[in-house]
């Protein structure tokens, strides 16, 4: 995507129009024609420069932000409407949801997890809410997050749905977000 700059037609134009816009008898005044149409084509000149100056800079704004957005993925959703005893590997731009009321959970944080990783898993617990269990594959460290401290072990309340995000901030860490709703 680029705004295009003024073209030479559109100056000519501009300096036409600017021109018609004199004093049809600039003598009368004291002036010459062709100063005044001088004088006329200079400020124009430079106000075309200046729009085109604004424009090279917003052109080159627009292509950094065209590299970004095409850096970024579109999540993918998935539903499982099976599996009562889970045992997932987060996947990168991933949101996973299982209908069925989880009898266990087996979370895997895999050895590629990257800064920018994001997942998302969604289960629902019944009568006897299951343990979660977090395998860490990474070489980075694991915080799980609930109400904005860090937990131990997590067993999920019952008859609950359950949302745990699982990103990765920078380059030593993995948080999972905890999220339980009643």
């Amino acid at each position: 995507m680029n705004i295009p700059k003024i073209t030479q037609e559109q100056r000519d134009l501009m300096k036409r129009i600017s021109v018609y816009a004199l004093s049809t008898r600039p003598a009368d005044e004291g002036k010459k024609e062709a100063d005044v149409k001088a004088a006329m084509y200079m400020p124009i000149e430079k106000m075309c420069d200046f729009i085109d100056a604004i424009v090279e800079s917003a052109n080159t704004i627009l292509t950094g932000i065209e590299g970004k957005v095409d850096e970024i993925q579109e999540t993918q959703f998935e539903t499982d409407s099976l599996t009562t005893q889970i045992n997932h590997t987060f996947a990168d731009n991933k949101t996973t949801s299982f209908t069925q009321e989880a009898q266990s959970v087996r979370l895997v944080i895999p050895n590629t997890i990257t800064k920018g990783f994001t997942s998302e898993v969604i289960f629902k617990t019944g009568e006897t809410a299951p343990n979660v269990e977090f395998v860490n594959e990474s070489s980075k460290q694991l915080y799980k997050l609930q109400f904005g401290s860090v937990v131990g072990a997590y067993t999920p309340p019952a008859d609950a749905r359950v949302h745990l995000y699982c990103y990765c901030d920078d380059d030593s860490s993995v948080l999972i977000i905890i999220l339980d709703v009643k």
